[in-house]
């Protein structure tokens, strides 16, 4: 049997490694880079520093966007087209932003690592 610290810090470098390879196989590279995970005072901390992320593991429900001075790329096939949002085109019922599905990131990982752990080394003591 293993110490419960010793098994703790096998645990955080298995979440980090899983985390890591979600975000990768998703292609988000640049989100894969700011993370860390460490055990501090018996407890796991997962730090993800990149601002997109908690959207991404959370979601966003569809809403409708607000008129800005900028300019909104579009995606269209293999083409991006960049327009701006007029108070008349929102008046006509379009800018309405479609959402981002939760990706639960951060959960898949913790369970598969936790799952992964108790095969190989079993319960901590």
């Amino acid at each position: 049997m293993i110490k419960r610290e010793e098994w703790l810090k096998l645990l955080a470098t298995a979440i980090e490694g899983k985390l890591i390879s979600l975000l990768q196989a998703q292609g988000y590279r640049n989100i894969a880079h700011s993370v860390s995970v460490k055990v501090r005072n018996g407890e796991i901390v997962i730090n993800i520093t990149h601002p997109a992320f908690e959207y991404l593991d959370r979601g966003v429900r569809p809403f409708q966007m607000k008129p800005h001075d900028k300019a909104v790329p579009i995606k269209k096939g293999y083409t991006i087209i960049f327009r701006k949002i007029t108070p008349q085109s929102l008046q006509r019922g379009r800018w309405r932003h479609p959402g981002i599905k939760a990706h639960k990131f951060i959960q898949r990982a913790v369970n598969d690592a936790i799952n992964q752990m108790v095969k190989i080394y079993g319960r901590p003591e």
